[in-house]
């Protein structure tokens, strides 16, 4: 399926990256991708659908179905991080159950989270 902008489809500009989120079968990924590689070419970013190996194998064989959207257009590396942790801390991903993200940041994840005194109580 093709990404989509708002109501729009999407075709780059001059963002260098983009933050998304991907939705299948009721179950939602979010993540961020360089459309302009440092070197100025062009990335893969047609045809990506995400690095999480859970997502991956969730939507194995039913790409075309699967729902992109890019939530916000970045002129950076860093400003995609930003926004992608944004996106994933304020939704809550790791403690979401139709989420497929398992960790943010690199740092907190569903496993070192299990215990946490101040987890999101209605979700």
């Amino acid at each position: 399926m093709d990404w989509k902008h708002g109501n729009t489809l999407y075709a780059p500009g001059t963002e260098v990256a983009i933050v998304y989120k991907m939705t299948f079968n009721g179950y939602w990924y979010i993540g961020k991708k360089q459309i302009v590689s440092s070197s100025g070419k062009a990335t893969n970013w047609k045809s990506y659908y995400g690095s999480g190996k859970r997502w991956l194998k969730h939507i194995e064989g039913n790409e075309a179905l699967v729902s992109r959207e890019v939530l916000y257009l970045c002129a950076n590396k860093v400003e995609s991080t930003y926004y992608e942790n944004y996106e994933l801390y304020s939704r809550h991903a790791i403690f979401q159950e139709k989420s497929m993200n398992d960790n943010v940041a690199m740092t907190a994840n569903r496993r070192n989270t299990k215990n946490f005194k101040n987890k999101p109580e209605t979700l």
